[in-house]
């Protein structure tokens, strides 16, 4: 396997992730929801529809003085493209425009390119009531762009055109293609969007696009297939949102808990105030019942305390969610607790850094562990009360989810200066303590911008965080769109979320998500259609979910929301609404609904991977390695996948699984159960260092290797014959193919340190200049000295060295040892073949 793979990487492995090209025809029966979803709405103007009659037409509500319906693309491109699209327009096109409104007033078919809900620029089929033009407009970074030309055509095409950092906008004229603006400027994810509207104008416009194609570029599409069953896998959690509630249902006979903890939900997701009760805290438990209730006690330190311990006796795992607000805190409501309203963000954070140390301090004196702690819940837009809007300026023309540029600079930085500080009151307490990061964002936006761009910014701030946890939408709530998917395409777009947040080198989460079992006494929006409002379809809801989330590489736990309840609980006086009841996977305190059989597979599934032995890549000898070279860690439950990086620079988070080397992130290469292939970081000091492996939240026991300034290991096959080539005819040296003296041959080999230039970790090698060690290398065959002609890693690949060296004259044929120092330490022998003189 080593030698298979050892070729794989010399033969290049950097597959690239942008590699589908998701063109349309739209000549199917339905939009295809794995790469458009439909929006009847903006900021601005109410929608029309859409249907597919040989194309996407699009048909905007005249009897509104603006409308806009459009499809927005499920993928974005990463950087240059090249893409067209035919457009139709229908006989209202000709209609005199009725003025309505104020500004001015037009009609057009759109081409959008959208980076956000304020950066977006659109190729214009454009009619007013004096011209008819082709128009670009739009605004980015504030400046607004404008050209046009005349047109009078009722069809044609429409292409865009990215280059570095300028894109053309063209029109297909008289057979050729005739530019109608360009801009340039900064490059950022591009959304395609198709789009039939009118602007201060009462006229319904229809347009027929079809043939929308990618002449070149790439996108982050990938076609998804939904698994057929559920992977129990061993760095995998399912898991649950506990209803503080269950607390006070145990005192009325009620105990959810065991049940839920035999049917497979081994993770408790428990969330607090900053509340502390004294009067819980002075009462012991069984006298709960006994005291008035007082809303103080909903998710307070002693009930969250409860329940953590409680999820821990029946072997449970403990993710704590610590809301940093006095009351609940949920997507945009992030209120700060009472005694810290109108604070500096410096003193903010000051708070927050003593609140939560002292929270782990006091579950720790406890007996509590806690295996991942969540810094706030749906925090995509801020916390204590720093939110657009509120301590913080609000956007303008577009919601604050869809402008994601505007938070990157306004409101996440201040947000990420608030969750550092939350972060390290944690770290004090639990130096090992694993932290996830939990917002709302699928769904919100085209393609999901809002979600890379939080995490993204969050990286990049130095945020110190494990997991990235989502919210799925929920059925209940405005702006429910699922409908229009299947769930084969909502499962592809998930998919993309979660690729987006492994190439930060973070794990992913399902934080929360339920489904309604009934619709009893409640109002819904429509259920996803393959998913009846009943319990059997909340059962194939949870199954499809569990089949998406276990499966997928990237993607480490799923959470449901609130399954302790059913219709006629035995609550406190502030019930929740019947539509979370309708969440329960109960029907009454001991029986449970088919959904709850659903976590069956998960049940004592979890393990701690375990380190047996590190050696280093070449020739699987345990001993020391050196800053940068290839190591191989084997173990058992070291991962839940069999995968192979797929591109460079390597990342720091393969398939979940991540690699330390004295708390530095490892670039991994290579995930197996028992197997794991990772790069020393370069800047790991010399002397004994610890090596942990992360799989899903799961850590393994660190394990001691001894790392030197050079750890040469020569590569073998057959036992112990040297990898070596031929220099030019690149033959695999052996018995069948010697080296003659005198003639040069290239060995491959790891270990060589210290390089120059340096290079950043998992980086594929310049070709140009060249990099070589540090230090002297030299080397001998049969105890002779062997010119080396050159030593240093391989052009174009990822940490593998060669060394160049001329085979001794005078050697008689045979096969003789080959040993390479560098610096002062020098490799095991490896037994290269030496021919005749020639």
């Amino acid at each position: 396997m080593r030698l298979a793979r050892l070729f794989s990487f010399c033969l290049g492995i950097c597959l690239s992730a942008f590699a589908q090209l998701p063109n349309d025809n739209f000549q199917e029966s339905a939009l295809d929801s794995c790469r458009w979803f439909y929006t009847s709405s903006s900021t601005s103007s109410v929608g029309g529809n859409y249907q597919m009659n040989d194309g996407l037409v699009l048909t905007s509500d005249g009897s509104q003085p603006s409308s806009q319906t459009s499809v927005y693309s499920q993928y974005y491109a990463p950087g240059d493209f090249d893409v067209q699209v035919n457009y139709e327009l229908a006989s209202s096109w000709s209609a005199t425009i009725i003025p309505a409104g104020s500004g001015s007033h037009f009609q057009g078919a759109s081409f959008t390119i959208y980076f956000d809900g304020q950066n977006s620029l659109t190729l214009f089929r454009y009619r007013d009531a004096n011209s008819d033009q082709l128009v670009l407009y739009g605004t980015v970074g504030g400046q607004t762009v404008y050209a046009s030309i005349p047109s009078s055509d009722v069809s044609g095409t429409l292409r865009i055109v990215q280059t570095g950092t300028r894109m053309e906008f063209m029109a297909l004229v008289g057979g050729s293609w005739t530019t109608v603006g360009t801009w340039i400027g900064p490059v950022r994810q591009a959304v395609f969007a198709l789009g039939s509207g009118n602007v201060n104008s009462l006229n319904s416009v229809t347009t027929t696009f079809t043939n929308f194609t990618f002449n070149s570029g790439a996108t982050n599409f990938e076609a998804y297939q939904l698994p057929n069953q559920v992977l129990a896998r061993p760095d995998f959690l399912a898991g649950f949102d506990s209803a503080t509630e269950s607390a006070f249902w145990e005192l009325t006979g009620y105990h959810p808990y065991p049940i839920m903890a035999a049917n497979g939900l081994g993770l408790a997701h428990i969330r607090i105030t900053t509340v502390n009760s004294s009067v819980l805290q002075n009462t012991p438990f069984e006298q709960w019942e006994t005291l008035p209730y007082d809303n103080s006690f909903w998710s307070s330190q002693q009930v969250g305390g409860h329940l953590l311990a409680e999820a821990q006796s029946l072997g449970m795992q403990n993710y704590l969610e610590m809301f940093l607000s006095d009351q609940n805190a949920d997507a945009g409501v992030q209120n700060a607790p009472a005694a810290w309203q109108g604070l500096s963000v410096a003193d903010t954070a000051t708070q927050l850094q003593n609140y939560t140390y002292q929270t782990v301090q006091y579950y720790k004196s406890q007996g509590i562990a806690i295996g991942l702690y969540g810094i706030g819940n749906e925090i995509g837009l801020g916390i204590e009360n720093f939110l657009p809007g509120q301590l913080l300026p609000a956007p303008q023309g577009a919601s604050p989810y869809e402008a994601v540029e505007f938070m990157e600079q306004n409101v996440w930085p201040t947000e990420a200066t608030l969750l550092k500080a939350a972060i390290a009151g944690v770290k004090m307490a639990d130096p090992n303590a694993k932290i996830a990061l939990h917002i709302e964002g699928l769904g919100l936006t085209p393609a999901d911008v809002f979600v890379r761009g939080f995490f993204s910014t969050m990286v990049n701030l130095g945020v110190p965080f494990d997991a990235a946890a989502l919210s799925l939408p929920y059925m209940q709530a405005p702006g429910w769109t699922l409908p229009q998917y299947t769930f084969a395409c909502w499962a592809q777009r998930m998919d993309a979320a979660f690729r987006d947040i492994a190439a930060l080198g973070k794990k992913g989460m399902i934080a929360e998500g339920a489904y309604q079992n009934s619709t009893v006494n409640i109002s819904l929006n429509a259920p996803m259609s393959e998913f009846p409002v009943t319990p059997q379809g909340q059962a194939a809801w949870i199954d499809a979910n569990l089949r998406f989330a276990s499966n997928n590489p990237n993607v480490v736990s799923f959470n449901y929301f609130y399954p302790e309840y059913y219709y006629g609980y035995p609550g406190e006086p502030a019930a929740p609404p019947l539509d979370v009841e309708a969440y329960g996977l109960f029907q009454n305190p001991t029986t449970i609904q088919p959904g709850m059989l659903q976590f069956n597979p998960f049940l004592n599934t979890v393990r701690t991977p375990q380190i047996n032995a590190v050696v280093n890549l070449a020739n699987s000898q345990p001993g020391p390695v050196a800053p940068g070279e290839y190591a191989i860690a084997y173990g058992a439950n070291l991962a839940g996948f069999t995968v192979t990086a797929q591109q460079v620079p390597y990342l720091a988070s393969l398939a979940d699984v991540a690699v330390t080397v004295n708390g530095q992130q490892a670039p991994v290469q290579y995930v197996s159960a028992t197997q794991i292939n990772f790069l020393v970081p370069y800047g790991t000091s010399t002397g004994p260092a610890t090596v942990v492996i992360s799989a899903g939240l799961q850590d393994s026991l660190p394990f001691t290797v001894q790392v030197q300034t050079s750890a040469p290991a020569i590569f073998m096959y057959n036992g112990n014959q040297a990898i070596a080539q031929d220099v030019p005819s690149l033959a695999l040296n052996g018995p069948s193919a010697p080296a003659a003296p005198g003639s040069a041959v290239t060995v491959y080999i790891v270990g060589l340190g210290a390089t120059s230039p340096t290079l950043a970790d998992g980086v594929a090698t310049p070709t140009s200049p060249y990099t070589t060690p540090t230090q002297t290398v030299t080397a001998t065959i049969a105890g002779q000295n062997a010119n080396v002609l050159f030593a240093g890693l391989t052009p174009q690949l990822v940490g593998l060295g060669q060394v160049n060296l001329s085979v001794p004259q005078g050697l008689a044929q045979g096969t003789y040892s080959l040993v390479i120092t560098i610096g002062n330490q020098t490799s095991s022998p490896a037994m290269l073949s030496v021919g005749t003189a020639q």
